[in-house]
C-alpha cells in the first residue's frame, strides 16, 4: 500500500474497496477529453460536409425578419458560407461602379433603368449588404433568371441586382430599386 493512494468517493466519503492509482485516474481523463474532441470536431466536419453537397439548392440558411421587398423592415440572413459567389462578386463589382461618376452612363446604356432613380440612392449609401440570393438551380434545374436582393441601411431602400441569360451569355440584366 505504500506509494498509492485510495480513491474516495464523494458521496458517502468512504474509501472505495478497490485501489485506483492516482496517474492512473489523470491518464483516462486526458483520453476523456481527446475523445470528446474528436468527437466534436467530426461532428463539425459532417456538418461542414452536409452544407458543402448542399451549397446549390439552399444558399440562404436561414432568414429572420420582413421579407426581402420589404425596404423598411429589418432583416438578419444567414448564408451558407459554401455556396457560389460569382454573381456576389459581379453584383459588388456592378455597385461599386454605380457609386462613380460613371452611373449615369452604365444605368442607362447597359441597364436600361431611370439614372435619375437610382444614381443619387446608391451614391448616398456607403454600405450594401446582401439579404437575400435567388438558389442556382430549382430541383436539379439551372434557373433561368436570379434575384440579389441588397440591403441599403442609409436610404432605407433595397436594391435588387437580376441576372440572367443574354446577349453575351449569363450576367446582369437589369437592376430596380425598392424604396
Amino acid at each position: 500500500m505504500r506509494g498509492r493512494r485510495l480513491r474516495i468517493c464523494s458521496r458517502s466519503r468512504v474509501a472505495s474497496p478497490y485501489i485506483v492509482p492516482a496517474a492512473i485516474h489523470r491518464r483516462t481523463g486526458i483520453w476523456r477529453s481527446r475523445f470528446a474532441v474528436a468527437g466534436a470536431a467530426a461532428v463539425v466536419l459532417g456538418g461542414s460536409f452536409c452544407l458543402y453537397t448542399r451549397r446549390f439548392d439552399h444558399p440562404v440558411l436561414y432568414y429572420y425578419g420582413a421579407s426581402p421587398e420589404v425596404p423598411q423592415g429589418t432583416a438578419i440572413a444567414v448564408l451558407n458560407p459554401f455556396r457560389d459567389r460569382k454573381d456576389e462578386a459581379n453584383a459588388e463589382w456592378l455597385i461599386r461602379d454605380l457609386r462613380t461618376e460613371k452611373c449615369e452612363q452604365i444605368v442607362r446604356e447597359r441597364l436600361g433603368t431611370d439614372p435619375v432613380r437610382v444614381c443619387p440612392v446608391l451614391r448616398g449609401s456607403t454600405r450594401a449588404s446582401l439579404i437575400w440570393l435567388d438558389p442556382e438551380r430549382d430541383r436539379s434545374k439551372w434557373a433561368r433568371s436570379r434575384d440579389l436582393f441588397y440591403d441599403l441601411p442609409e436610404t432605407k431602400s433595397r436594391l435588387v441586382v437580376s441576372f440572367g441569360n443574354g446577349e453575351v451569355g449569363w450576367g446582369v440584366n437589369t437592376i430596380s430599386l425598392i424604396r
